[in-house]
């Protein structure tokens, strides 16, 4: 922390001695935790619920187009750089010593501007390529729409990234069940904004306007609420030493964040973009569907992890190894629920499947080769959360990193070979590489920051 006085208590290595109350390390994680599944399970309704009313309402190319441009999400809040994750983590470490106002500050101006870069990039991008190297077998008169899709989705998420901090701000506060209650109302915005597309029989274009739009709004309601229960109003431009004290730890903390979040968007989280870019853009959306069916149960344990994420950091900072060991095991064991969700998904998957989309569907080798990735990747999820919250994130990059690596020359490879199916399978091997050295690093980290004591376990 060099030209930065240390905090009162602060260790060498940045993080602050607190006091450890051990009982109450489980019980807490554990309300905010069920907090946060009830409200992703009704969101998750809700979603399903959009995607059963756009697959009625669209063709099967403007479906598909759909299909990947709600994929881009994920892929396009993780150019960041890290910054929301190293803020959630600084928050948490500094959190009553007045600065925190300070760091939140300096990410949202930074991520501001990131942002406002990277929407120019993106049209300079659209203007040039017109990303028909994401969309292949579309009808030859429907190139333009399915571009403007893809730049509609790109630049509203780009518009919220900067906004989502205010949930990473309740994250790290404690205050969870603010989010899964904004979670919640987001969700049926959603599903409002999709109604009324229908409705008014808007066209993919429009519809994924007012999609993303509502969630850009939703973000910017939350980011309002936080900065009202803590009394802040960033300013616009912070003074210069407060910029030199963000730029210390953002340095430090952020850029092993970017590497795990950007290792992630080439790994799985591009997969239907993989589908639509070899087998076809009307593949895509049937494969976006089976796949979202399995990331509702992964989104229901990330919901319960968030607060474990907040918990272990605290815990870490005292070195306090039963209490870490304690709360490692709850949430490995309640893991154990995801594989029976997934045999009975397997057993009724093409029954679902057809009932949800209006359209038939038996490929239940899909479902099966999906139904490995959800397990395998529910277990490395849930084990990297103990390392990103113990301040590690550079292992989980690390464990990460193969399987992202091979994932696209694989997945285009399989894809050409075997269709969506090729696609699947490179999922399950990538996801089962990585289960097996996240777990190698995070023995590994324990060993190091929960020495065993003489005679102890």
């Amino acid at each position: 922390m060099t030209g930065v006085p240390p905090a009162v208590g602060e260790r060498p290595d940045g993080m602050i001695r607190v006091p450890s109350p051990p009982a109450a390390v489980l019980p807490s994680v554990t309300g905010d935790g069920l907090a946060q599944v009830g409200a992703k399970a009704a969101a998750l309704a809700c979603n399903a619920g959009v995607f059963a009313i756009a697959a009625r309402t669209f063709d099967p190319f403007a479906f598909g187009l759909w299909a990947v441009a709600t994929s881009l999400t994920t892929i396009v809040l993780g150019f960041d750089f890290g910054i929301s994750n190293a803020l959630r983590n600084r928050l948490v470490l500094r959190r009553g010593s007045g600065d925190d106002a300070e760091a939140f500050a300096g990410a949202l101006q930074l991520l501001g501007g990131i942002a406002a870069v990277l929407m120019l990039a993106v049209v300079a991008v659209h203007l040039t390529t017109g990303w028909y190297w994401v969309l292949r077998n579309i009808p030859a008169d429907a190139g333009a729409t399915g571009a403007r899709a893809v730049l509609v989705a790109i630049l509203f998420l780009l518009l919220r990234m900067p906004l989502g901090l205010g949930m990473t701000g309740f994250f790290s506060y404690r205050e969870a069940r603010l989010n899964a209650l904004g979670d919640a109302a987001l969700s049926l915005a959603l599903v409002g904004a999709i109604a009324t597309a229908a409705w008014a029989g808007l066209g993919v274009v429009s519809a994924l306007a007012l999609y993303f739009g509502t969630m850009v709004a939703a973000a910017a309601t939350i980011l309002a609420l936080f900065l009202h229960r803590r009394g802040w109003r960033p300013a616009l431009w912070l003074p210069a030493g407060a910029r030199a004290r963000n730029r210390v730890w953002l340095r430090r903390d952020a850029p092993p964040f970017a590497l795990l979040q950007f290792v992630a968007m080439f790994g799985g989280l591009s997969a239907t973009v993989v589908v639509s870019g070899v087998v076809g853009v009307g593949e895509a959306g049937t494969f976006r569907a089976v796949l979202v069916l399995y990331m509702a149960l992964l989104a229901l344990q990330m919901a319960y992890l968030m607060p474990v994420w907040s918990r272990f950091s605290e815990i870490a900072m005292v070195g306090d190894r039963g209490a870490a060991r304690g709360l490692v095991r709850q949430t490995m064991v309640r893991s154990l629920a995801l594989p029976g969700a997934v045999a009975l998904l397997v057993a009724k998957g093409p029954v679902v499947v057809t009932a949800w989309l209006g359209t038939p569907f038996a490929d239940r080798t899909l479902i099966a080769v999906l139904g490995v990735w959800a397990v395998l990747t529910a277990y490395h999820s849930g084990l990297s959360v103990f390392l990103n919250g113990g301040g590690h994130p550079l292992r989980s990059f690390a464990a990460y990193l193969p399987g992202a690596v091979i994932f696209v020359p694989l997945g285009v490879a399989l894809g050409h070979r075997w269709g969506a199916l090729g696609v699947a399978w490179t999922l399950s091997v990538t996801s089962a590489l990585s289960l097996g050295l996240m777990a190698w690093m995070v023995r590994a980290m324990f060993r190091e920051r929960f020495p065993a004591r003489e005679g102890g376990r």
